[in-house]
């Protein structure tokens, strides 16, 4: 790549932030490269070789490079869309690889975007028009957070966005460092505590762990030895638990992330490192401990469930949840004919964790991923008596645990179709007739629990598949009444809303990550698909193949694609999206298959898909992609 001394990268660099052309004309005179790259001769003279000379404020930010041959294959044109305007960079496939514009009119850039694979991964912001970057963001394959940079000094000050893993990666930056001050960064405050109003016990003892944490720091540095080449590579933890208002005197609900771990590797070998305790405050997750060495001698005692998970009982469950990954992983190695005797040891330490729980949730927790454990193994057909067992456990449960009994009943349910829908040996229409009879059967035995209503789901989805649209409205008309209030009739709710929507305009709209709103409205006069999906059900980009198919051959009679992402993590999603690159602009909001625009239309599991005409009406849904073509084909032919 070309070097300029830094005087002229300067006065590149001033010239792009004040955003003055006839300065960039002046400035580009002075010192023309000796190869020209390509640039729109009829604009302002800003060129590529200008425009790649800026690099993010923040560091490690994975970002598109040009090469000088590159450049002679790229292009850099003015932008401008309403009172936004400024100047692109894309490469010769045509993807932007840079984006500089002035959001607000003030004849400077304030806002430097770049890019990755097409995608924007990190973006600087001058929020107050005083020509530095105050505010830095970082979108897709890059994560979710967003720093806020007080005194414009390049360092951040505060986060007002970040996730659990990207804590986790400040923290392990941190140590490997030797930096306190970007580690208090994300760890809870004494300002953090006052937000959150927890009651008097909980109070006391997070203000004694947050006087302790620049100590706990600094011995962390010494225990943990990472030095400044060590890689974050995972984040790991059980899901978060939810802290009701009210319980020992808290004001507000909690959102904790308990004994969180990441796994690092430094000098080229791996090692684990706890994390602790995590609490949300507002959109910034924030640590409670400092790291320290993952060890079966060293143990977390946790302010938020001291009685139930502190001292010897936590020991014990440490022990019993290593014991059971063991077993796990001689799962794989195990002959298929006698991974049955490996489950029932799986079994019974899942059993043994569950018993010596002290907090009923958590117990309740385990023996649910019991249940989740043995179905899953029943239709991987490694667990032979697995349907059996999970009778005799539903059993022992019925009396005292209704719940937990209706779930060993629905995931036995779950567990019983696949494996007959795999085996083959009876007919689709017995199978299906079998399905529908425990289902009803689940209905008579167990008619209030959260179970039930995800049973009753499942018929309304089987009807409408049947193409029996009132019985499936009657189904989730049951669950809204039956269950108000909960999850389950929010997307029963939907599903009838969608229902009765076919014929008539349907309003949606949802936030893609970076927080813009996509509103299906503004696509009105065009074909629009709304395409609900996740990686976990298209892994290897089957359903995206068909699309882009589908896309490419109607894109000039005016269809539009709208995703909508049902992934729980924006994360996971972007980096599908590295892999399997589309154009069509994606909605994720959290939740997941139970996040506010999948219950808004009632969409249980994707791929799903609404296909919607020209004047804004709902023409067809369909899970199947193949239906599409004759669906598009008919709205193509009926507008003309």
């Amino acid at each position: 790549m070309r070097m300029y001394n830094s005087e002229f990268l300067r006065k590149t660099i001033l010239c792009l932030v004040l955003g003055g052309t006839h300065l960039a004309s002046v400035l580009y005179a002075q010192e023309t490269p000796k190869e020209t790259p390509k640039t729109d001769t009829s604009k302002p003279n800003v060129t590529i070789e200008m425009a790649m000379g800026l690099q993010p404020v923040q560091k490690a930010v994975d970002i598109d490079f040009l090469t000088p041959e590159e450049m002679k294959q790229s292009t850099i044109m003015p932008y401008k869309d309403g009172k936004v305007i400024g100047y692109v960079v894309k490469n010769s496939q045509g993807n932007t690889v840079r984006m500089f514009i002035d959001t607000d009119d003030t004849k400077g850039i304030d806002q430097w975007s770049y890019y990755k694979d097409g995608l924007e991964t990190y973006r600087d912001i001058d929020s107050n028009g005083n020509k530095k970057a105050d505010q830095y963001r970082w979108f897709h394959t890059a994560g979710s957070r967003w720093g806020i940079d007080v005194n414009e000094d390049g360092v951040i000050d505060y986060w007002k966005t970040i996730s659990p893993e990207e804590v986790s990666q400040e923290v392990i930056a941190s140590i490997a460092d030797g930096d306190p001050e970007r580690f208090l960064r994300v760890a809870l405050s004494q300002e953090d505590l006052r937000k959150l109003q927890c009651g008097e016990e909980l109070n006391r003892a997070l203000s004694q762990k947050i006087a302790s944490l620049r100590e706990e720091f600094q011995a962390a540095v010494t225990l943990l030895q990472l030095s400044p080449e060590t890689q974050w590579i995972q984040f790991g933890g059980n899901r978060p638990s939810a802290i009701p208002a009210g319980r020992d005197g808290n004001a507000q609900d909690l959102q904790v992330y308990q004994n969180t771990i990441v796994l690092v590797q430094d000098s080229n070998s791996d090692k684990q490192v706890l994390i602790g305790s995590m609490v949300k405050v507002g959109d910034v997750w924030k640590v409670v401990d400092a790291p320290h060495p993952d060890s079966q001698e060293y143990v977390y005692s946790s302010p938020f469930f001291p009685a139930e998970t502190g001292g010897e009982s936590l020991t014990e469950l440490n022990t019993i949840s290593q014991e059971i990954e063991t077993l796990n992983q001689q799962i794989s190695t195990t002959e298929k004919d006698k991974r049955g005797a490996v489950y029932d040891q799986v079994v019974n330490k899942m059993i043994d964790a569950a018993n010596k729980c002290k907090d009923p949730k958590e117990r309740d927790q385990w023996l649910i991923n019991l249940a989740d454990t043995m179905s899953t193994a029943v239709y991987q057909k490694d667990y032979p008596n697995g349907l059996t067992n999970m009778k005799t456990i539903e059993e022992k449960l019925k009396g005292s645990h209704v719940q937990l009994a209706a779930y060993f009943r629905y995931k036995r349910i779950v567990a019983a179709y696949y494996t007959a829908q795999m085996e083959g040996t009876e007919s689709p229409e017995s199978i299906q007739d079998t399905w529908i009879k425990n289902l009803e059967q689940l209905l008579t035995d167990y008619p209030n629990t959260a179970s039930t209503a995800e049973a009753m789901l499942q018929l309304g989805l089987y009807y409408e598949e049947i193409a029996k649209p009132t019985e499936a409205k009657e189904i989730y008309t049951k669950v809204t009444s039956h269950f108000s209030g909960s999850p389950y009739a929010a997307k029963a709710s939907g599903a009838v809303k969608r229902l009765e929507a076919v014929g008539n305009e349907l309003a949606f709209s949802g936030k893609s990550v970076s927080g813009t709103t996509i509103d299906i409205a503004q696509y009105k006069g065009n074909i629009v698909l709304l395409y609900f999906w996740a990686s976990w059900a298209d892994p290897y980009g089957d359903e995206i193949s068909s699309l882009k198919f589908l896309q490419e051959r109607n894109a000039r009679d005016g269809l539009k694609i709208v995703g909508v992402n049902l992934d729980d993590s924006a994360d996971v999603m972007n980096k599908y999206l590295t892999d399997h690159a589309v154009n069509w602009p994606q909605i994720h909001e959290s939740g997941g298959v139970n996040s506010r625009p999948a219950n808004m239309l009632g969409v249980q599991h994707p791929p799903f898909y609404i296909l919607i005409d020209s004047s804004g009406k709902v023409a067809a849904f369909s899970s199947v992609v193949s239906d599409l073509d004759r669906a598009v084909f008919n709205l193509l032919k009926k507008s003309e």
